[in-house]
């Protein structure tokens, strides 16, 4: 097997790097996409929140429990746990995205 030049060697990193620049590069964007889809949503989140605390949320609820919603294909929102447990999941990933953007600034 025969060695490689150091000239070679660095060619090799180079392209590596250059691989790596391009996958970064794609991944910022791809990420960049993905949180202005998500900050434009937060106006729908803060809507299906309030309504899951509000009196026509508890009224919508006994209308369905006395079966005068059967028009509807799906009343999962009128769960207590569909609302509850996407509340928790915003919180988690609010969290995970601090903890991400704390080590990135550390990082730099």
């Amino acid at each position: 097997m025969e060695k490689k030049s150091r000239q070679e060697l660095a060619a090799e990193r180079v392209a590596e790097m250059e691989k790596l620049l391009a996958s970064q590069r794609a991944e910022l964007a791809a990420m960049q996409k993905a949180l202005r889809t998500f900050e434009s949503s937060q106006r729908d989140y803060q809507r299906l929140v309030k309504y899951y605390y509000s009196r026509h949320y508890a009224e919508d609820n006994r209308r369905f429990d006395r079966g005068e919603l059967t028009a509807l294909s799906s009343a999962e929102v009128l769960t207590e746990d569909a609302v509850y447990d996407l509340m928790g999941e915003n919180y988690e990933l609010a969290l995970e995205l601090l903890e991400l953007a704390t080590n990135l600034i550390r990082q730099r």
